[in-house]
């Protein structure tokens, strides 16, 4: 999902067909090859179970619908972000995923694939963090998302710029910034990192996602940091 064509195609993906119940007496009628294939689709089944809507998510979802309905305003205010800190496996990036998947296709739905400019339009961003992330690196991977060719050759300083018009160019409203806690707030990169996403915030017409493990404690909500 780190590059426009994954994300996409997991937006607009269709749920996981039913996966066919058979009886024992059924199993026991299928040949070796049939069993085997039948085995296969289960694990693959079990493998990757559908999310289901918990109270928790649900309330997750309001949360975050309340944040994009206050973001509705002229460029000229601030903007608020969504932040989700927990503990590990326990679904932030599910949670974060599927309402961004939701709304990914609400927009497109309403607004249409192309924008006003005729450009790509692309609601959504979904950019992973690896550890030790440097400022430019975080630029790149914008960039990569986009599929823009000067991820990999423009300068540090040229590269924040060409994230801002990818952004403002394909109209995305959501980024979702995930594993953030791989970024040490304490290392001189990770305050660089830090700062330029507040600055992105500043920048970019959008709603930021953070997502990660134990932010507050890594002081991600001191001031000076993000």
């Amino acid at each position: 999902m780190a590059t426009k064509q994954g994300w996409d195609a997991f937006a607009q993906s269709a749920p996981r067909p039913e996966l066919e119940q058979l009886s024992r007496t059924e199993l026991n009628r299928l040949s070796d090859e049939e069993r085997e294939d039948y085995d296969e689709a289960r694990l693959v089944w079990n493998a990757n179970p559908p999310a289901v809507k918990t109270v928790q998510l649900s309330s997750a979802f309001s949360v975050m619908d309340q944040v994009m309905a206050s973001n509705r305003r002229d460029g000229d205010r601030l903007r608020g972000s969504i932040v989700i800190d927990a503990a590990p496996a326990l679904g932030k990036t599910t949670i974060a995923t599927r309402f961004a998947r939701e709304y990914h296709r609400k927009t497109l739905r309403r607004f249409g694939a192309k924008t006003g400019a005729g450009h790509q339009r692309l609601p959504v961003a979904f950019i992973p963090l690896d550890a030790g992330v440097t400022l430019k690196g975080l630029n790149q991977k914008i960039l990569a998302f986009y599929g823009h060719p000067g991820a990999n050759r423009a300068t540090t300083a040229r590269l924040g710029a060409l994230a801002v018009d990818c952004v403002r160019s394909c109209e995305t409203q959501l980024i979702v910034i995930d594993d953030l806690h791989f970024i040490d707030f304490k290392h001189r990169h990770g305050r660089e990192v830090s700062n330029h996403l507040k600055g992105l915030a500043n920048e970019m017409p959008v709603t930021f996602v953070y997502v990660g493990v134990r932010l507050a404690e890594k002081r991600f909500f001191d001031e000076g940091l993000i």
